[in-house]
């Protein structure tokens, strides 16, 4: 008895002894507002272990996690196996950030590992210590410094070394003290091959702004904060719900959220020189400015309009009105404007449009002198002043005046009494009869009040009706379902005439309408693992849901990358789902 004591002892001690925990941090130096991994692993046992949870750190915050991964190896017939659990954090500010002890209970036995101390670099710098970051976001000004009114563009990149997929915003940019104008995206993104801090990156622009300094000084726009779909190497082959993290068809690779923020940026904006300065309101740019009359030969009081163009580069949409000089002979309506904004590539440019009503309330030539704008030019740093040809406009006496002493709709020049001051329609009231009955005492008045009510009544009930037996859940189903084979084939003639982008859109869209309807799921903030539990749960093939995975993947790499193969795979990823919406109406669920 005293020997197997003895030897239980020893096997548990030896077990024990086998057992590690420990924390490692993905790098020791990291930017402010960059994220970086911790990983906790239990070397010597897999199973049955606890999910360690750091709770304690400072000038951090926890954007991810954990994700965790199990190793089992053999090795001379010896087994040996550890589960590691990686979450992402977020540096704050320049300094030191401290992730503290953290305890885990393995097998009755309470493990600790050793704090971890980052150093965190100012904003804009890039990571130390040897470390490979695998994304981030950089913004990029064309300029650092702006007169008031002068354009900056910034151009936001995410850089990655790994394959990426759907970055969404979560909180984008405020922009305190400036005019933004967004510049047009294309809907596939094109990475290019770029060089960082001598190491090797993708790069594709995700977003490309055009700010406008509306007041002078320092002036500071907030980090952007985006999430990324990043894959990583899944280093178990355990099974999961999720069938976009199962290692079975994922070729050993798992995805993970990532939740990534560029530096903010702080910009100079100057005040417009007060050297030569113009009084009143001045554009900022360079413009042009053109005038014209829809005609030139008019009668009084015809109306008339007035187009005043004004074209350029800059701020089209917070333009001054142009300084207009109408004659006094005219009446003048306030101008209707439109605006044409062309953003991009590098600029945002366009036209406005002011379209003035005016009627002219006296005969003669009538001369509209020459409409002007001033601008500033920043790349001259001057001002100047731009206008129109002078107009001339004959305006003869209308024929349906009637004699001198009457006088016409208004005219500044000549103003005369016709007399009178108020035509009344009636001058007697006339005679008054009282009615024999009634308009409420006779059934026709009831039956004519009551007539819409019950039409109303009749249509919504017949409304009703229809949607109780004709859109049941089956019939709105096979709708949906012939609608998408249509689409289907639409997405083929598009592939046929290369425009993979619009083939891309449908079959997503598709896939997205089908995980809805038979999952039953309708919010747009259900996540991957939601879609593919409801899946099972209502007792759907496995094989169709795997054929809606690899028609998202194919989406999503047609999108970043694009190219024959997938443009291929697209193809492929068509017919698949054509057999997906025939097994489905096959099966009647």
């Amino acid at each position: 008895m005293f020997y197997a004591a003895l030897t239980l002892l020893l096997l548990a001690s030896n077990v024990w002894a086998q057992i590690e925990f420990r924390a490692n941090a993905s790098a020791s130096s990291i930017a402010a507002g960059q994220t970086f991994e911790v990983t906790f692993t239990i070397i010597g046992a897999a199973t049955g272990v606890p999910t360690p949870q750091p709770k304690e750190f400072s000038n951090l915050d926890l954007v991810g996690g954990p994700s965790t991964s199990t190793q089992t190896s053999i090795v001379n017939g010896r087994v040996s196996s550890e589960k590691s659990f990686t979450y992402y954090f977020r540096a704050n500010s320049p300094g030191k950030a401290v992730i503290g002890a953290v305890q885990a209970n393995i097998k009755g036995r309470i493990y600790t590992t050793a704090p971890i101390e980052i150093q965190v670099t100012p904003a804009g710098e890039r990571a130390r210590g040897g470390q490979r970051e695998e994304v981030f976001i950089q913004v990029v000004p064309d300029k650092r410094e702006a007169f008031v009114g002068e354009e900056i563009v910034l151009t936001y990149k995410l850089y990655f070394a790994t394959s990426v997929y759907a970055p969404e915003f979560k909180e984008l940019p405020k922009t305190p003290g400036f005019w933004m104008e967004e510049f047009d995206m294309p809907s596939q993104l094109v990475p290019r091959d770029e060089v960082v801090d001598g190491q090797s990156y993708k790069s594709v622009v995700i977003r490309k702004v055009a700010l406008f300094g509306t007041t002078s000084g320092e002036l500071t726009v907030d980090p952007l904060t985006a999430v990324v779909q990043v894959e990583r190497r899944q280093g178990s082959r355990g099974r999961t719900n999720d069938p976009f993290n199962d290692p079975f068809f994922s070729f050993g690779r798992r995805r993970e959220s990532v939740e990534v923020s560029c530096r903010s940026l702080t910009l100079r904006i100057k005040p417009l020189p007060d050297d030569g300065k113009p009084v009143g309101d001045i554009a900022v740019g360079r413009y042009s400015v053109s005038a014209r009359l829809d005609k030139n030969q008019c009668e009084t009081n015809d109306a008339v309009t007035l187009s005043i163009l004004v074209r350029g580069t800059g701020n089209i949409k917070t333009l001054p009105i142009p300084k207009v000089r109408i004659p006094t002979d005219f009446e003048v309506f306030d101008p209707k404007t439109v605006d044409q904004i062309k953003r991009g590539p590098d600029h945002i440019s366009g036209s406005k449009t002011y379209e003035y009503v005016i009627i002219p309330r006296a005969a003669g030539s009538q001369i509209i002198p020459p409409v002007s704008l001033t601008f500033f030019d920043p790349e001259t740093r001057r001002y100047e002043e731009v206008s129109s040809p002078e107009l001339r406009l004959e305006v003869q006496r209308g024929a349906n005046r009637v004699s001198d002493n009457s006088l016409p709709v208004a005219s500044k020049r000549e103003v005369q009494s016709i007399g009178q001051d108020i035509a009344y329609v009636k001058n007697s009231i006339g005679t008054l009869t009282i009615a024999d009955r009634l308009p409420h005492n006779t059934s026709g008045f009831w039956i004519g009040l009551a007539s819409p009510w019950v039409l109303l009544a009749g249509a919504v009930f017949a409304v009703r009706r229809r949607e109780r037996f004709g859109q049941t859940s089956g019939a709105r189903r096979q709708k949906l379902l012939k609608s998408l084979r249509t689409k289907l084939t639409t997405a083929e003639e598009a592939m046929v005439g290369r425009k993979q982008v619009d083939a891309t859109r449908i079959v997503s869209d598709a896939v997205t309408a089908i995980a809805r309807e038979w999952t039953g799921i309708k919010s747009p903030t259900a996540t991957i693992e939601e879609f593919a539990l409801a899946w099972h749960e209502h007792g759907l093939p496995d094989s169709l849901w795997v054929a809606l995975v690899n028609a998202k993947e194919t989406c999503e790499r047609m999108r970043f990358a694009g190219g024959t193969t997938v443009s291929a795979e697209l193809g492929s990823a068509i017919g698949e789902l054509k057999k997906v919406c025939m097994e489905l109406e096959g099966n009647g669920k």
